[in-house]
Parts: structure tokens; C-alpha cells; sequence
């Protein structure tokens, strides 16, 4: 069997003494080229304003940490994923040196235009408080103030905060529920 074009077995539908049938429609393998691939990346609602076609992109990989691929944002789908709330990109990057695998593991960091600048803190400093978020911002070494902030958005141990915080103000990372009770 020869295959219509150069690449790599990337599915097969086939083994070893098994029927080959002109009525089954299903393809036997697929081959594909690998030379330029999709990259595949979920992006939060709260993230697609600052998401656009043409966007540069740098992505690493489990496999390979010390060393960044670049693409660009090829396209944006148009329908949230209804459980995570995230929508599609494809992300389309030059593979020649054959490093990139089909299903592997990335992360995808999009520069955007958007200069917009938020402050992150570590989301251990939040204190969650009669339905609010809260900090505790130190004015001193001895002098503590309780502060209604609000949360963009919360990734594990880092969270983005649109107001309450400014620049340079020292926030309590550690034992901030106990200090917010003195702090009021």
C-alpha cells in the first residue's frame, strides 16, 4: 500500500489478518505532515478580549521546558465549551525539527496587543469574608487594614486582581485569615 503523500502515521484502523471491505467507508490509516502543525489551546471567557487572530504565541512543552516554540493564533472559535467556559484557539507553528508529537501536553503563552495591566497576588492572601474577597494590606510593620478587593480570575496558586490593591502596597500572604480578624 502506498500512501498518497509524505508524513507520518498519525491513526490506524487496521491490524493484522483483519477484512478489508469496499463497503466500509472508515479510512485504514491517516497520514498527515507534521512539518507545520495546529495547536489546539482553550482560552478563558474572561481572557477573549484580549485574545486576536494574529497574535504572536510561545509555547513550551513538558518534554522539551528549556525550549519555546513559536506560532501565531490562527483562529478563534466561535462556541464556548458549555462546562469549562472556554473557547478554541488554533495555533499554527513551524515543526521541521519534528519536536512536537500529536497530543502532547502544552503551555501557550499569547502576546497580545492589549497592554492592559493587572496586579497578581497569591491566591493564599485572599481571604473570603461575608461574600466578599478580601486582603489584608500591611501599612506598617504593626498597623494592618482589611481591604475589599475584586478577582478577575484565580489560576492555582496565582490570582489577578482588578481594584482594591495598588502597586507596591505590601499585601499579607501568610496567616491572613487570622490577621483580617484584628484588622477590622
Amino acid at each position: 500500500m502506498v500512501a498518497p503523500i509524505d508524513g507520518y502515521i498519525v491513526e490506524k484502523n487496521i491490524s493484522e489478518n483483519m477484512a478489508v471491505r469496499s463497503d466500509n467507508g472508515t479510512n485504514l490509516f491517516t497520514v498527515s505532515d507534521l512539518n507545520v502543525i495546529w495547536v489546539i489551546a482553550d482560552v478563558y471567557e474572561s481572557d477573549l478580549s484580549k485574545v486576536n487572530i494574529g497574535d504572536p504565541v510561545d509555547i513550551t512543552t513538558l518534554a522539551y521546558p528549556d525550549k519555546t516554540f513559536k506560532g501565531t493564533v490562527q483562529k478563534i472559535n466561535s462556541l464556548l465549551d458549555p462546562v469549562s467556559k472556554t473557547l478554541k484557539l488554533r495555533i499554527v507553528l513551524n515543526n521541521t525539527d519534528g519536536l512536537l508529537k500529536p497530543e502532547m501536553f502544552t503551555i501557550v503563552k499569547v502576546h497580545s496587543a492589549n497592554t492592559t495591566k493587572y496586579i497578581t497576588i497569591p491566591t493564599r492572601a485572599l481571604v473570603f469574608d461575608n461574600s466578599k474577597y478580601t486582603v489584608v494590606v500591611a501599612k506598617n510593620d504593626t498597623t494592618f487594614q482589611k481591604r475589599v478587593v475584586k478577582v478577575l480570575r484565580s489560576d492555582g496558586d496565582k490570582t489577578t486582581i482588578l481594584e482594591g490593591v495598588t502597586p507596591g502596597e505590601r499585601i499579607v500572604t501568610d496567616g491572613s485569615l487570622l490577621v483580617s480578624f484584628s484588622a477590622q
